[in-house]
């Protein structure tokens, strides 16, 4: 017993304060929880008309803010006249306006750092400004003589050189070759692939080759590819070499290095094993291919060869140095020295460096020593790019490396936009500053770029800088360090200068800093920047593979959660060609797979700004993104899927995520975030051998295979697709983890990995070899330390691979000892390290539950899961948690419902529960409530239903005629798919529809109290129900059914569904008309002419349904909505009753009926000694006249209760609305009291007394009263929660024997197992066959908020549900008392009524308290009865009605 004591109390001692405020925020969603939306103003097309029509449906549709961003300048001819563009004084007042009309309707806005979607530039940069990379030529000298003569000038953009150095070294020079290429495939001349700067292309689609042919032998170090453009197949060439043209062998194989999608700044060079031949050839077969990636970008494309250029080198070249010069985001293996000996290095000591002698013209001055000299003239200029999406706006890319440049950028364009609008807008309404997609490439170099690199890197790169054109300095290790450095400064560099400055400038702004990734365009740490950004950002596509960003979500998840940012955005459902059949059903998966990754706020992409008002669907992203715009068919009724969102967004942002593994995302540069796929050969334990199978299927590609998704855009069938890898890791979830939280913010509490932001890991993984750490665990003496820190504080590490140094790539480093585990993972589960799996899911055969995504988060306070069935068809789910000693609570953000589950059990610290959800559907399961219970099995965990009626036939259907559909109502006879109608009229028809019947429903009288719903079968594609006029919701995602509960009435009633469907419909069937007769205008390219029409309309089957009531299940908030709309009473009469004067108290109300009149058994406290009892009678529940005492104080001074006698009826008939008569058992009237024996208010130990009286109710007179007390908080067998004193309590007469008794009492009482004094007051139960003797039923109470005060329940039946009146008080942020109401199917299992108040605080003499009801209901009139307590602690009688009945001249007397 101590030990389940002790366990109650601990349970008790968590829930408070946060747990509880969740139900607030899942009820009304706090700002922070709304989506956003991008508000793109396209082609200088903008119109203050425009801009009020889309705040304000944003404003409808519960969106919380937008990004204003302009994107492109004026189209031509404009689509608007004059066209408003970028910059101009007519620009500026629509941003204005815009802020203003956003202030009006309560909304924030944000802008980007430019012009356009990408990124940081405009006009006022100028060259000196803008990003700057590394360029350089290369002249041979023979030495011995002197040179005086100009060296060619390096690439110059902008018309912007400046020069960083001229280095001359020893070269050997040789013989000058000229090959003759031919090629397998006839009738093609590919010589132009040996001549630099070709912008020929030479393409196959079948197995070909490439000949090389020398006249002599040619030895070969490297070959420059060169495409012109992304492609993937010229990178993976397979070469053999002859001697005489007949026989061929193999000399090497080239790789494509990991590349991302803006590929196209520098060629790419392979070195080779030096090889020597007079033929070389270049095998094409696109077998063997990878199926493409983020970090494989061009491999997603349908394979072809399209190459430009094959330049092969005499000299030996860097492998790939154009990426790991961090010219261009890629990682590629690091070179080796097979493919470059060290005496074919350029010796440190050999490099001269002849800078101080070339003049301002470019003429080099110098008297070379013997031999052959290699003299480059190294420079920077810009790279040239562009904030290329923007309109006037646009202008070259400020400096990533330069805080100066980058103040420049914001100042121009985020500073003027707030000087524009003046500081009142500015500091109330533009709240966040945004960096989008970074497409923009990289830079190498800045005109501090020798500086920050000496300073950092402790050393000078002068010499080095030949590694950066390719050139081997020293050794492969010499040179591969270097470029390391040099990317690592980059990384440095656009960490401090760019992402530090910016947030500092957001900052001190008074805004909120969003950005998305860096990768893989900028070659850097892809989650590193997310250290100074207030919200990180990751984007997702739809229907979009090609497109999709997997890697970004987990670079800004992982990001946001090692640096403990509690918001994670998404860009979400950017589409790349827009299919206009999108719709809120068909977009749920998707955004619940990513809630379930880790994102907890999404910015709808994409909402343009419609500049007219009368053209339908008007303006779009060029085609591009979700159409999710006021024009929208669905807007107004998809406002249901906001709420939807806004729900979801509020619980997923509280607490921390539950991540158990990190994995180290290793030393090379760039670097992000590991998939999920990648980890497969890491721990293939965990992963399981179906999805190691899949995946080894995926890589292999065998046949390439191709898909074409969306339309008209054909790719890869292979490319990873995020849905295969939900619970991936069957029941844990991994953070990626990187080097700056390994050195900065790794501490071990406890054997887990504990991050400042909340973030902890219970085993970190090395993870090896990857494909973008193809170095595997090659690792820096700074890491290791830190590495060999954690261990020493108890961390566990995985090591899957050998460890080498990074200062010494060929030397192994040994990490072993206690805390070491060699990887890879085997086991199906981490148990052995003492972590059992978070979340197992099974089906209901025992086997997996696959395409089940989940998330979890957790506090002290509270455990939140949420759930979502990534499959369209319902399913049940056996789920496994591992949490345990708290209530499971269900949560359905779609309708808003929160239940207690009511099956479950808890085993080996664990609980167990069954879950049911339908297609695409999704719970929160919520663990917050403590209970000493293992198990309950009272009810199935979700409902059931009856169909009553089937309503398939006979709907008249109204279309609008405005949108093209009929004008006159439709009749269909049966339900049918719009498209398959032979009128045009209505399979083109796009909108909104109402379909209208009646129906009969009539209530059976044993079961009044249960939900009805109308479930509408299919839908397409959303709908709104009202039944005889009142709105039932929106049905948008299975289950399409609709609770029409609060609607429906017995009779004749009136159903009402507006169904409306997709704008793809009427844009097919405008699409064979001329422009002239089209319903629609929009700027979208339309592509629908092959399209079939989409399915529309309500598809049915429509069924009335009513809910089946199980004893012991949770009564619905709809059904307890009814009850408050039944009790509720808003109109407060005053005071019915007052004490005489200022030394008594009244309390306690409880009403009965006889004959014509009413009586009230009331309690007076006298002050200094107790309670007695008093009885007062009525005729008509207003005007009260007291009738004298029914228990007084005792005289004897051994009477357990001599000073403390307040009583309360017992068994009064419970009828809502019956007769209120006092029933008789046995020949008497019985009442319950608490009896005491200490003076003063409710002092010393209070127990339950009982009395009883064969003389008549309506008289006054001393009832008898028991020797001893039927409940005392010292019995042997009270419960935990009831030892230190026990208060009011109610009898009711259940002859149905419900409990297996037929008399059940709710009493409150207070304790605490350790320290009964400070406990909480709870509800609990007694049962008895006698009324004389009492037995607890349970050992727990059956209401308990776990704070302040619940108690005084008083018990009402209507028809088959049983109503609980009891008052709170002193809860979390409640200092009063108050009023409120619980019901139950059983009498045992209580569902608390979660919205307003009963009877609360609001008048001078309720001030203080408002609580302790007795309801009646008489003659359609609800009385209810509290006690009043103003500030004055004067206490009386008050009542509140549901009419108006005037008010009370009853007053307090006034002190004297």
């Amino acid at each position: 017993m101590k030990k389940y004591c002790l366990l109650i109390v601990l349970l008790l001692s968590v829930y408070v304060g946060k747990a509880q405020q969740l139900d607030s925020l899942f009820r009304l969603p706090p700002p922070m929880a709304k989506p956003w939306v991008f508000w793109y103003w396209m082609h200088a097309s903008v119109t203050k008309a425009g801009i009020t029509a889309d705040l304000e449906a944003m404003k409808e549709a519960g969106i919380g803010g937008a990004y204003l961003m302009p994107i492109k300048g004026k189209a031509n001819p404009p689509f608007i006249n004059p066209p408003v563009e970028q910059l101009t004084p007519a620009w500026w007042e629509m941003v204005r306006f815009a802020h203003s009309e956003a202030a009006r309707l309560g909304l924030q806005l944000g802008m980007h750092f430019s012009d356009g979607f990408a990124l940081a530039g405009g006009p006022w940069i100028t060259p000196a400004q803008s990003m700057q990379k590394v360029v350089w030529t290369a002249t041979t000298i023979r030495g011995g003589t002197a040179f005086n003569d100009t060296l060619s000038q390096p690439l110059t953009n902008e018309k912007y050189y400046r020069d960083i150095a001229v280095l001359a070294f020893p070269v050997v020079v040789r013989e000058k070759q000229i090959p003759v290429v031919t090629s397998s495939l006839p009738g093609i001349d590919p010589q132009f692939l040996a001549s630099p700067g070709s912008r020929e292309s030479f393409r196959s689609q079948e197995p070909c080759w490439i000949q090389y042919a020398y006249d002599k032998p040619f030895t070969c170090y490297a070959v420059t590819v060169v495409t012109n453009g992304n492609n993937y197949q010229s990178h993976r060439l397979r070469i053999a070499v002859s001697d005489d043209g007949v026989d061929f062998h193999p000399a090497g194989k080239m790789d494509a290095p990991r590349h991302g999608w803006q590929d196209t700044d520098a060629p790419v060079t392979h070195a080779i094993t030096p090889v020597t031949a007079r033929y070389f050839r270049f095998y094409y077969d696109k077998e063997g291919s990878e199926p493409g990636a983020e970090d494989l970008d061009a491999a997603k494309w349908k394979p072809v060869l399209k190459v430009a250029g094959l330049l092969m080198s005499d000299q030996p070249r860097i492998h790939q140095f154009e990426g790991k010069s961090g010219a261009v985001w890629r990682i590629s293996p690091y070179t080796t020295v097979q493919q470059i000996p060290d005496k074919d290095c350029i010796p440190l000591d050999k490099i001269i460096d002849l800078t101080s002698l070339l003049d301002a013209h470019g003429k080099l001055h110098w008297k070379a020593p013997a031999g052959n000299w290699n003299v480059l003239r190294i420079g920077h200029t810009s790279t040239g790019h562009t904030n290329a999406t923007g309109g006037a706006g646009q202008g070259l890319e400020c400096d990533k490396f330069s805080s100066a440049a980058v103040r420049v950028q914001f100042d121009h364009w985020f500073g003027e936009a707030r000087r524009k609008i003046g500081p009142f807008l500015a500091d109330s309404i533009l709240k966040v500053f945004h960096v989008d997609s970074w497409e923009c490439g990289s830079q190498n170099w800045s005109a501090s770029f020798r500086d920050e690199f000496r300073r950092r890197r402790g050393y000078d790169l002068t010499r080095y800088l030949p590694a950066m054109a390719g050139y081997p300095v020293q050794s492969v290790q010499t040179s591969e360090t270097f470029l390391h450095d040099v990317r690592t400064t980059i990384t440095d560099l656009v960490q401090q200068h760019f992402y530090d400055t910016l947030a500092a400038l957001a900052h001190a702004h008074g805004c909120t800093f969003t950005a998305e990734s860096v990768a893989p365009v900028f070659p850097a740490d892809g989650m590193q920047h997310y250290q100074s950004v207030d919200i990180p950002m990751g984007e997702y596509w739809l229907r979009s593979p090609t497109h999709d960003k997997p890697n970004d979500m987990l670079d800004a998840i992982s990001g946001a959660h090692i640096y403990g940012k509690r918001i994670v955005q998404a860009e979400a459902f950017t589409e790349l060609r827009m299919r206009w059949d999108e719709h809120p059903g068909m977009l749920k998966s998707l955004a619940d797979r990513n809630y379930a990754l880790g994102i907890n706020k999404l910015v709808y992409h994409v909402f343009a700004h419609n500049p007219w008002t009368d053209r339908q669907p008007g303006m779009t992203l060029d085609g591009v993104g979700l159409y999710f715009q006021r024009n929208q068919t669905w807007w107004k009724p998809g406002k249901a899927w906001v709420t939807y969102a806004q729900r979801c967004q509020a619980l997923l942002q509280q607490g921390r995520p539950v991540s158990d593994i990190a994995v180290f995302t290793g030393e090379e540069i760039p670097r992000r975030a590991i998939l999920p796929e990648r980890l497969v050969g890491v721990l293939p334990g965990l992963f399981g051998d179906s999805l190691r199978y899949f995946e080894s299927k995926r890589m292999a590609n065998r046949g390439t295979p191709l898909r074409e998704m969306p339309a008209g855009v054909t790719a890869s069938a292979n490319i990873t697709d995020p849905a295969d890898w939900v619970d991936a890791l069957q029941g844990y979830h991994y953070d990626s983890f990187n080097k700056d939280a390994l050195l900065r913010l790794a501490t071990v509490k406890d054997g887990n990995i504990i991050l400042p932001g909340g973030a902890a890991y219970r085993l970190l993984v090395l993870p090896g070899a990857l494909a973008m750490s193809p170095e595997g665990n090659l690792l820096s003496r700074e890491t290791m330390f830190h590495l060999r820190r954690l261990l020493s504080q108890g961390a566990t590490i995985m090591v899957n691979g050998p460890v080498r140094s990074l200062e010494a790539p060929d030397s192994t480093i040994i990490l072993s000892g206690k805390g070491v585990i060699q990887g890879p993972w085997q086991d199906s589960s981490m148990s052995s390290l003492g972590l059992a799996p978070d979340l197992l899911m099974k089906e209901p055969s025992g086997s997996r539950a696959g395409a089940v995504a989940w998330t979890h988060r957790t506090s002290t306070d509270y455990d939140i899961y949420f759930i979502s069935n990534q499959r369209e068809q319902e399913r049940t789910l056996e789920c496994s948690f591992r949490v345990t000693n708290r209530l499971p609570e269900l949560w359905d953000a779609v309708t808003g419902e929160q239940r207690t589950a009511s099956d479950w059990e808890m085993k080996d610290g664990r609980t167990l529960l069954s879950l049911q959800l339908p297609a695409s559907g999704s719970l929160f399961v919520i663990f917050r409530k403590p209970t000493p219970h293992r198990e309950m099995h009272h009810a199935a965990n979700w409902a059931s239903y009856n169909t009553i009626n089937t309503l398939n036939n006979d709907w008249e259907v109204q279309f609008d005629s405005t949108a093209g559909g009929p004008a006159s109502p439709v009749l269909f006879k049966e339900l049918k798919d719009w498209s398959k109608e032979p009128s045009d009229q209505v399979r083109y028809y796009s909108g909104t529809a109402l379909y209208k019947k009646t129906f009969e429903w009539s209530p059976s009288q044993q079961d009044t109290m249960s939900r009805v719903f109308i479930d509408l079968g299919k839908v397409a594609n959303i709908a709104t129900v009202k039944v005889n006029g009142i709105d039932c919701g929106v049905t948008w995602t299975p289950p399409y059914k609709a609770d029409i509960t609060a609607a429906v009435h017995t009779g004749n009633n009136e159903l009402v569904v507006a169904v409306t469907n997709t704008w793809g419909n009427r844009l097919t069937g405008d699409t064979a008309l001329p422009v002239a007769q089209r319903i629609t205008h929009t700027t979208a390219p339309l592509k629908l002419d092959k399209t079939t029409l989409l399915e529309a309309g309500l598809l049915g089957p429509v069924q009335l349904q009513q809910e089946i009531v199980t004893p012991g299940g949770e009564v619905a908030q709809s059904v307890m909505q009814q009850v408050y709309q039944e009790i509720k009473t808003p109109y407060k009469y005053g005071m019915v009753m007052v004490p005489a004067d200022s030394t008594k108290k009244l309390d306690c109300p409880s009403i009965f009926r006889k004959g014509r009149k009413w009586y009230m058994v009331y309690i007076i406290y006298y002050e200094g000694r107790g309670y007695e009892t008093w009885l007062a009678e009525s005729k008509d529940l207003l005007n009260w006249k007291t009738k004298g005492k029914m228990m007084s104080f005792a005289d004897s001074s051994t009477t357990w209760d001599k000073n403390q006698r307040a009583g309360y009826i017992s068994l009064q008939d419970h009828v809502w609305g019956g007769n209120y008569k006092w029933r008789a058992f046995k020949g008497k009237h019985w009442m319950t009291y608490i009896g005491g024996a200490q003076n003063g208010y409710e002092q010393g130990l209070l127990s339950v007394g009982i009395a009883n009286t064969h003389k008549r109710i309506t008289r006054s007179h001393e009832w008898h009263r028991f020797d001893r007390p039927a409940l005392m908080a010292t019995d042997s067998n009270a419960g935990w929660w009831e030892n230190n004193t026990i208060y009011k309590s109610a009898v009711i007469w259940d002859k149905t024997h419900t409990t297996g008794h037929p008399f059940v009492m709710y009493y409150n009482a207070k304790g605490d197992s350790l320290k009964p004094k400070r406990g909480k007051e709870r509800i609990g139960m007694a049962v008895s066959d006698d009324m004389e003797h009492w037995t607890r039923f349970g050992k727990d109470p059956v209401l308990d908020h776990f704070t302040g005060i619940t108690g005084d329940a008083v018990i009402q039946r209507m028809n088959n549900l049983w109503v609980m009146f009891y008052f709170g008080a002193f809860w979390k942020d409640r200092p009063t008392a108050f009023n409120r109401f619980a019901c139950s199917y059983d009498l045992m299992h209580w569902t608390d009524w979660n919205g307003d108040d009963l009877v609360s605080s609001t008048e001078q003499y309720d001030k203080r308290f408002a609580h302790k009801s007795f309801v009646v209901k008489h003659k359609g009139v609800v009385y209810h009865f509290y006690c009043a307590v103003n500030n004055k602690d004067q206490r009386g009688i008050a009542v509140a009605t549901s009419k108006d009945v005037g008010k009370s001249t009853l007053h307090f007397t006034k002190d004297k």
